[in-house]
């Protein structure tokens, strides 16, 4: 069981996390679970919000002076791909999902155009600005959108449309999250390439006829 306190400035948080039609998330002091798309009561009497709020404040133990292996500080992850990226869920431990923090010079670039098969990614703009471009199958020039600092954007699997983040005059600072589903593929048109996460290889085929080669 967790949750999370604000200080005496307040804390602002972002939520990721897979949306599982099956999940079960119990309040047991409430004496109620949420199991899609209903509440399950375990015993009658007030609202599952009425009770928790009944219920006072959470007692917690004190601070500790070590944090949990769980909680990192993104400083302390170490930069990969030239600096550009810090794979921060996995430093926290977080298996199921992915959360990497992207930092693109101007003139810079991310990944390549690519588009999953199952996995849906999620970019949150922190700073500055850049474009998002969009590559559809068969089409050789990308639809463009302007992105600026406050701009999430959303890109489920299965679209067969791929996706890059350009960086523009004052770099581009973003959040990447995404599902870690095991039997995903990921296509990279412009390589010809394919990324098989569960077997941990990819395929290369010089016979796609996707995008312009570069």
């Amino acid at each position: 069981m967790h949750t999370l306190r604000g200080g005496a400035g307040g804390l602002d948080v972002l939520v990721f996390g897979q949306r599982r039609d099956a999940s079960l998330t119990a309040l047991p002091r409430a004496g109620v679970a949420w199991s899609f798309p209903r509440w399950v009561e375990l015993t009658a009497g007030d609202s599952p919000f009425a009770r928790e709020a009944a219920a006072g404040p959470p007692e917690c133990p004190p601070p500790q002076a070590e944090r949990p292996r769980n909680v990192v500080a993104l400083s302390d992850v170490i930069p990969i791909f030239d600096g550009r990226a810090r794979q921060v869920g996995m430093a926290a431990g977080a298996v199921a999902t992915g959360l990497n923090h992207v930092v693109l010079p101007t003139g810079g670039g991310g990944a390549p155009p690519h588009c999953h098969s199952l996995e849906e990614e999620i970019f949150v703009l922190l700073e500055g600005d850049g474009v998002l471009e969009l590559w559809a199958p068969g089409e050789g020039v990308a639809a463009e959108h302007p992105l600026r600092a406050g701009d999430v954007i959303s890109r489920p699997a299965g679209t067969g449309v791929a996706h890059a983040l350009r960086p523009g005059q004052d770099g581009l600072t973003y959040l990447a999250f995404g599902t870690r589903e095991p039997g995903d593929m990921c296509f990279y048109p412009q390589q010809g390439r394919v990324s098989l996460r569960g077997l941990g290889i990819a395929l290369r085929s010089p016979e796609i006829d996707y995008l312009p080669r570069i």
